[in-house]
């Protein structure tokens, strides 16, 4: 009997896809090579270098954060004061 969806509707409820079975393959063709250690200790090398240009680069924003912070504080303050004279 064919339903009234169609000669191609999949039994088993409105969603459900036919079941297949795929089988595993041996193919590993996706794996990383192993690193020398040569490459290993450049690799190694040169993550430290970027860790290190990031360290300084963050502590370099905060300076310059806390610098603007407190050179607005000053101003903020200076214009209260001067509001609470006049």
């Amino acid at each position: 009997m064919v339903g009234h969806f169609g000669p191609n509707r999949p039994p088993g409820g409105t969603f459900s896809s036919p079941r297949r079975y795929v089988g595993m393959t041996e193919d590993l063709s996706f794996r990383r090579k192993p690193l020398t250690p040569e490459q290993r200790q450049a690799r190694d090398a040169a993550r430290r270098i970027e860790a290190e240009k990031a360290m300084r680069d963050h502590e370099e924003a905060q300076k310059a954060f806390y610098a603007n912070r407190e050179r607005l504080r000053a101003e903020r303050l200076a214009r209260e004061a001067a509001a609470a004279k006049g």
